[in-house]
């Protein structure tokens, strides 16, 4: 009979009570790969905007500026700033789908599939969302007494993903769901946006995504100056998606043979302040 003692080999080869913990939570993506880092990211974009949105609420339920001491008045900028967690997930989705895209071109996967590429993003997405927003209708008719007539076509437009661009605002319904609206944009443009992975040479690529999102964040102000619809739309916003998908072409072609060095962890370090402490004089409003 087997002993049921593991053996030395068993032992070193069993996962940490860490690993096994971490294992069960990590996500399972469609191609079995797991990025650890992106999920870091987005826990710093989660807990920004959720920061961002109390602090909002302190705001309008008070009815005057928080009061602060000066020296935390760093910590209400920081939380004002909370918005540009949006962004980073703008950033986070422009890497994300463009993997697929940029391994195909590369030669590094297979091809990808557009049916599955869409078939995915609305199985994926859309039942929470209606249902969220059905449940968000129910309430504002039940509680708020607003009328089935006024519900109805805000409803249908954000069930669409249309309200930004049929109402000049975001979705009466659910507000916070306009930067999904955007998402859904950059998905079905993400297929084209995507062939910019197949420029060549690869410094000529990148040169071409940097003039790219350069371009895009100098109309931005232009448009955000004449206060137009544009301003809730994806050509509002490309340029993070762009950025993305520059690292995404960056993570494949040139991380498998850098090396870990000290002097990107004093960029992200000194990076992070400066994402939420920065000015906001030249930044559109979410």
């Amino acid at each position: 009979m087997r002993s049921s003692i593991p053996s030395r080999r068993e032992i070193r080869t069993r996962p940490s009570f860490s690993g096994r913990i971490a294992g069960r939570l990590r996500r399972i993506t469609t191609d079995g790969s797991w990025i650890p880092e992106l999920d870091g990211l987005r826990f710093v974009a989660i807990l920004s905007v959720v920061l961002y949105h109390i602090y909002a609420q302190l705001l309008v339920k008070s009815g005057h500026a928080v009061v602060q001491q000066s020296r935390y008045a760093w910590l209400g900028t920081a939380a004002g700033n909370g918005d540009r967690g949006v962004r980073l997930f703008f950033v986070i989705s422009g890497f994300v789908l463009g993997l697929g895209f940029a391994r195909q071109d590369f030669q590094m996967g297979k091809r990808v599939s557009l049916r599955k590429y869409f078939l995915r993003r609305v199985t994926r997405l859309e039942p929470p969302y209606v249902f969220n927003l059905v449940f968000c209708a129910l309430v504002a008719f039940v509680y708020y007494r607003q009328s089935a007539g006024y519900m109805l076509p805000h409803l249908l437009a954000s069930i669409f993903y249309l309200h930004n661009i049929a109402y000049h605002a975001p979705s009466s319904i659910n507000g916070v769901t306009w930067s999904l609206e955007v998402e859904i944009q950059f998905y079905i443009l993400a297929p084209l946006i995507s062939l910019l992975f197949r420029i060549r040479p690869s410094w000529w690529r990148r040169a071409v995504f940097l003039i790219l999102i350069a371009l895009v964040g100098w109309v931005q102000l232009l448009v955000h100056t004449a206060a137009t619809v544009a301003g809730l739309t994806i050509f509002f916003y490309l340029q993070y998606f762009l950025a993305g998908m520059l690292l995404t072409d960056l993570y494949l072609t040139i991380r498998p043979g850098a090396r870990i060095h000290w002097a990107w962890d004093l960029v992200s370090a000194t990076g992070w302040p400066v994402v939420f402490l920065v000015s906001r004089e030249l930044e559109p409003i979410s």
